[in-house]
Protein backbone atom coordinates (compact mmCIF):
# COMPACT_ATOMS: atom_id res chain seq x y z
CA UNK A 1 0.00 0.00 0.00
CA UNK A 2 1.52 3.41 -1.01
CA UNK A 3 0.09 7.07 -0.49
CA UNK A 4 2.00 10.23 -1.84
CA UNK A 5 3.18 12.44 0.46
CA UNK A 6 5.30 14.81 -1.77
CA UNK A 7 7.50 15.75 -4.26
CA UNK A 8 10.92 17.12 -5.19
CA UNK A 9 13.06 18.25 -8.29
CA UNK A 10 14.22 14.59 -8.20
CA UNK A 11 11.50 12.50 -7.79
CA UNK A 12 8.63 11.89 -5.43
CA UNK A 13 7.89 10.56 -1.69
CA UNK A 14 5.40 7.89 -0.66
CA UNK A 15 4.60 6.75 2.42
CA UNK A 16 4.59 2.87 1.85
CA UNK A 17 3.91 -0.20 4.07
CA UNK A 18 5.29 -3.63 4.37
CA UNK A 19 3.03 -6.38 3.95
CA UNK A 20 4.73 -8.74 5.93
CA UNK A 21 5.54 -6.59 9.24
CA UNK A 22 3.00 -3.81 8.48
CA UNK A 23 6.17 -1.45 9.26
CA UNK A 24 5.71 2.10 7.46
CA UNK A 25 8.22 3.59 5.24
CA UNK A 26 9.10 5.92 2.93
CA UNK A 27 10.08 5.65 -0.36
CA UNK A 28 11.85 8.19 -2.57
CA UNK A 29 11.31 7.51 -6.40
CA UNK A 30 13.94 9.10 -7.99
CA UNK A 31 12.88 10.27 -11.54
CA UNK A 32 16.45 9.05 -13.33
CA UNK A 33 16.05 11.43 -16.90
CA UNK A 34 16.04 14.48 -14.10
CA UNK A 35 18.71 13.05 -11.90
CA UNK A 36 22.40 12.20 -13.17
CA UNK A 37 23.18 8.86 -12.31
CA UNK A 38 26.10 9.87 -10.33
CA UNK A 39 24.42 11.90 -7.88
CA UNK A 40 21.65 8.79 -7.20
CA UNK A 41 25.02 6.74 -6.48
CA UNK A 42 25.67 9.19 -4.11
CA UNK A 43 22.20 9.37 -2.34
CA UNK A 44 22.11 5.18 -1.55
CA UNK A 45 26.11 5.01 -1.17
CA UNK A 46 26.68 8.15 1.67
CA UNK A 47 23.58 6.75 3.27
CA UNK A 48 23.92 3.25 3.76
CA UNK A 49 26.86 4.23 5.31
CA UNK A 50 25.71 6.33 7.96
CA UNK A 51 24.29 5.17 11.27
CA UNK A 52 23.30 7.92 13.74
CA UNK A 53 19.88 9.15 14.99
CA UNK A 54 19.63 12.18 13.78
CA UNK A 55 20.62 11.11 9.93
CA UNK A 56 17.47 9.23 8.13
CA UNK A 57 17.99 5.28 8.68
CA UNK A 58 18.46 3.57 5.34
CA UNK A 59 16.45 1.10 4.48
CA UNK A 60 17.65 -0.21 1.15
CA UNK A 61 16.96 0.88 -2.26
CA UNK A 62 15.71 -0.59 -5.75
CA UNK A 63 16.65 0.21 -9.18
CA UNK A 64 13.05 -0.18 -10.20
CA UNK A 65 9.89 2.05 -9.21
CA UNK A 66 6.24 -0.06 -7.66
CA UNK A 67 5.40 -0.69 -10.73
CA UNK A 68 8.17 -2.01 -12.58
CA UNK A 69 9.02 1.21 -14.13
CA UNK A 70 12.95 2.06 -13.96
CA UNK A 71 13.09 4.28 -11.44
CA UNK A 72 15.61 4.16 -8.97
CA UNK A 73 13.84 3.79 -5.67
CA UNK A 74 15.41 4.53 -2.04
CA UNK A 75 13.52 3.29 1.22
CA UNK A 76 14.00 5.21 4.52
CA UNK A 77 12.67 5.03 7.85
CA UNK A 78 8.81 7.45 7.78
CA UNK A 79 8.87 9.99 9.92
CA UNK A 80 5.62 11.28 11.60
CA UNK A 81 6.16 15.23 11.99
CA UNK A 82 6.55 16.15 8.21
CA UNK A 83 9.32 18.27 7.29
CA UNK A 84 10.34 21.40 9.26
CA UNK A 85 9.99 23.76 6.30
CA UNK A 86 6.26 23.17 6.94
CA UNK A 87 6.28 23.84 10.64
CA UNK A 88 8.11 27.08 10.19
CA UNK A 89 4.91 28.12 7.47
CA UNK A 90 2.89 26.82 10.35
CA UNK A 91 4.53 29.00 12.52
CA UNK A 92 4.47 31.68 10.21
CA UNK A 93 0.61 31.65 9.99
CA UNK A 94 0.24 31.33 14.10
CA UNK A 95 -0.51 27.05 13.40
CA UNK A 96 1.75 26.01 15.24
CA UNK A 97 1.31 22.60 16.61
CA UNK A 98 0.29 22.64 20.06
CA UNK A 99 3.59 20.85 21.18
CA UNK A 100 5.84 23.40 19.50
CA UNK A 101 7.70 25.47 21.90
CA UNK A 102 11.14 27.28 21.80
CA UNK A 103 12.77 23.92 23.70
CA UNK A 104 10.82 21.65 19.93
CA UNK A 105 13.46 24.80 18.46
CA UNK A 106 16.51 24.33 20.59
CA UNK A 107 16.39 20.69 20.04
CA UNK A 108 16.03 20.76 16.16
CA UNK A 109 19.11 23.15 16.16
CA UNK A 110 21.21 20.69 18.25
CA UNK A 111 20.08 17.47 17.08
CA UNK A 112 21.30 19.17 13.46
CA UNK A 113 24.76 20.45 15.02
CA UNK A 114 25.43 16.78 16.06
CA UNK A 115 24.01 15.09 13.13
CA UNK A 116 25.95 17.65 10.77
CA UNK A 117 29.11 17.16 12.77
CA UNK A 118 28.77 13.37 12.92
CA UNK A 119 28.72 13.58 8.71
CA UNK A 120 31.82 15.57 8.93
CA UNK A 121 33.62 13.26 10.64
CA UNK A 122 33.00 10.58 8.78
CA UNK A 123 34.25 12.79 5.55
CA UNK A 124 30.52 13.27 4.05
CA UNK A 125 29.22 16.68 2.86
CA UNK A 126 25.56 17.16 2.20
CA UNK A 127 25.63 20.64 0.11
CA UNK A 128 21.74 20.42 0.17
CA UNK A 129 20.43 21.70 3.95
CA UNK A 130 17.29 23.06 4.44
CA UNK A 131 14.20 22.80 5.82
CA UNK A 132 12.62 20.71 3.43
CA UNK A 133 15.58 18.11 4.07
CA UNK A 134 14.97 18.07 7.71
CA UNK A 135 12.33 15.91 8.54
CA UNK A 136 10.86 15.91 12.06
CA UNK A 137 9.24 12.17 14.46
CA UNK A 138 6.73 13.33 16.82
CA UNK A 139 8.52 14.91 19.22
CA UNK A 140 9.87 17.23 16.64
CA UNK A 141 13.61 15.61 16.84
CA UNK A 142 15.21 16.18 13.46
CA UNK A 143 16.61 13.90 11.41
CA UNK A 144 18.50 15.45 8.34
CA UNK A 145 17.63 13.41 5.28
CA UNK A 146 17.74 13.48 1.08
CA UNK A 147 21.65 12.81 0.21
CA UNK A 148 21.16 12.99 -3.55
CA UNK A 149 23.62 16.11 -3.65
CA UNK A 150 26.05 14.80 -0.71
CA UNK A 151 29.55 13.85 -1.33
CA UNK A 152 31.87 11.72 0.56
CA UNK A 153 35.70 12.48 0.51
CA UNK A 154 39.13 11.79 2.35
CA UNK A 155 40.13 14.81 1.06
CA UNK A 156 41.61 18.03 3.03
CA UNK A 157 38.81 19.90 3.67
CA UNK A 158 40.17 22.83 1.10
CA UNK A 159 40.31 20.48 -1.29
CA UNK A 160 36.86 20.42 -2.45
CA UNK A 161 36.72 21.81 -6.09
CA UNK A 162 33.30 20.66 -6.76
CA UNK A 163 30.02 21.44 -9.40
CA UNK A 164 28.90 24.89 -8.80
CA UNK A 165 25.04 24.22 -9.63
CA UNK A 166 24.36 21.60 -6.48
CA UNK A 167 21.52 22.67 -3.87
CA UNK A 168 18.79 24.81 -3.77
CA UNK A 169 20.10 28.31 -5.24
CA UNK A 170 18.00 29.94 -1.90
CA UNK A 171 19.97 27.61 0.51
CA UNK A 172 23.64 27.68 -1.62
CA UNK A 173 26.45 28.70 0.16
CA UNK A 174 28.26 31.51 -2.03
CA UNK A 175 31.39 29.66 -1.59
CA UNK A 176 30.09 27.41 -3.84
CA UNK A 177 29.72 29.47 -6.82
CA UNK A 178 33.58 29.96 -6.95
CA UNK A 179 34.24 26.13 -7.16
CA UNK A 180 36.39 25.70 -4.44
CA UNK A 181 34.58 25.25 -0.79
CA UNK A 182 34.95 22.66 1.93
CA UNK A 183 32.41 21.52 4.82
CA UNK A 184 31.44 24.52 6.15
CA UNK A 185 29.31 25.60 3.59
CA UNK A 186 26.54 23.01 5.09
CA UNK A 187 26.73 25.06 8.08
Amino acid sequence: KKEFIGEGAYGKVFKIEDRRTDEIYAAKIINFQNMPAALIENEISNLSMINYPTVVHFIGYSLNGFDGDPSPTVVTDFLTGGSLDKILEKERTGNSPVNWSATSRYIILFGLSIGMNHLHKVKIIHRDLKPANILLNENHYPVICDFGFSKSSDKRLSQFKLHTDLGTPFYRAPEILTGSYDFKIDI
